[in-house]
């Protein structure tokens, strides 16, 4: 509890100076300021009371405890909490451009959504959403294209795409470069 900033406050509400509250409460204007800054954070019940009878407030008013400071929940993302490989299913059995189009789209949104909620702790997250986004949209330009041929759509899994981007996404999926190069020799 911050007794002094509940004195300062109750006191400013009534537009009392320091003096008027000390010599009502029968204390000395350095003892009120005292209080009122902290430097004596826990005065005696005595004095509590006093101020309190000069300000015409109830005790309890200037012992209340601050609220809770603001908890800001984190946004929330469904898609980029899955694992790559339930992405991967996602993409994969996708059946047309406009179902990866509304993933995509939804995709994008989390990654928006989470770079408003940037500090570092947050960056894994983040990077995910991005890179879950360009699988998206890597598979979307696949099925939306008419004009490419069927063996040229050759599903790409997020390890490969996130092998692609290089970078930190690499260092984001553990042995990203290994998994890929094991992808390409299966389908080789």
């Amino acid at each position: 509890m911050d007794i002094g900033k509940n004195v300062r406050e109750a006191r400013e509400v009534q537009g009392l100076k320091v003096s008027e509250v000390a010599r009502r409460a029968e204390l000395t204007i350095s003892g009120v300021t005292s209080i009122e800054t902290g430097r004596v954070g826990n005065p005696t019940i005595d004095t509590v009371m006093h101020i309190a009878r000069a300000l015409g407030v109830e005790p309890a008013e200037l012992l209340k405890e601050a609220p809770d400071p603001k908890v800001i929940a984190l946004p929330s993302t469904p898609l980029t909490s899955l694992s790559s490989e339930e992405l991967d299913e996602r993409l994969k059995n996708a059946e047309s451009a406009a179902e990866v189009d509304r993933l995509l789209r939804a995709l994008e949104q989390e990654t928006r959504d989470l770079e408003e909620f940037i500090p570092r702790h947050l960056m894994p997250r983040t990077d995910r959403a991005r890179l879950y986004t360009a699988a998206a949209r890597q598979r979307w330009v696949q099925l939306a294209d008419d004009s490419r041929k069927p063996e040229s759509n050759r599903f790409k899994s997020v390890v490969e795409v996130a092998s692609e981007l290089g970078g930190r996404y690499k260092t984001f999926i553990p042995d990203a470069e290994s998994s890929a190069e094991e992808e390409r020799a299966k389908t080789a």
